[in-house]
């Protein structure tokens, strides 16, 4: 048994059971091409979702293409995202992003990954500024990839140590890695 766990594994069934019989079973959610989803998780952070979702259409409408948000100038990408968190960090990071995407794999796409091994997918996304586990996890999980991984914020982080699943002061990459063992 892993040092941290105070509960045995079968703990986190009965808190799934019990939170889809309180709240229903989630409903099934769209998955995006792993760019798309790459830039909806780069904004996200700290941002409430429906902000973030309002911010990648309006993207979408205002720029046309990935490629022309790509070489828009930071001060025009920064209005563009104005409403979510420090815009003025995220629109630098995502510009430089999406051009050593570009650089990197000679077009702006994200499909290639899908015949990568998942932690050399996430490797390969976390050496971009602003990229964290959260963000790589998402890509994986919630895109067309569908790979297994856990989206861990601090409110994931505050819930498992409360829960007893991890011990106090754990990262977001020890808890997802304990969690995914469970």
């Amino acid at each position: 048994m892993h040092a941290t766990l105070l509960f045995p594994d079968t703990r986190l069934v009965e808190i799934h059971l019990r939170l889809v019989a309180y709240y229903g079973k989630p409903r099934e959610r769209d998955s995006w091409d792993p760019l798309r989803q790459f830039i909806y998780s780069l904004l996200s952070s700290r941002t409430r979702t429906e902000i973030t979702h309002g911010v990648v259409e309006q993207l979408e409408e205002r720029f046309g293409s990935w490629e022309n948000l790509r070489d828009a100038p930071v001060a025009e990408i920064e209005e563009a995202i104005g409403p979510i968190t420090f815009p003025e960090q995220k629109a630098v990071h995502l510009k430089r992003a999406l051009e050593q995407i570009t650089e990197r794999y000679g077009r702006l796409s994200l499909d290639f990954l899908k015949d990568y091994r998942t932690d050399k997918i996430r490797s390969w996304l976390e050496r971009f500024d602003g990229v964290g586990s959260k963000t790589s996890a998402a890509v994986v999980n919630f895109s067309t990839l569908r790979r297994r991984a856990l989206c861990v914020d601090s409110h994931h982080l505050r819930v498992t140590e409360r829960l007893g699943f991890v011990a106090k002061g754990t990262d977001a990459r020890e808890t997802e890695d304990r969690l995914m063992e469970m």
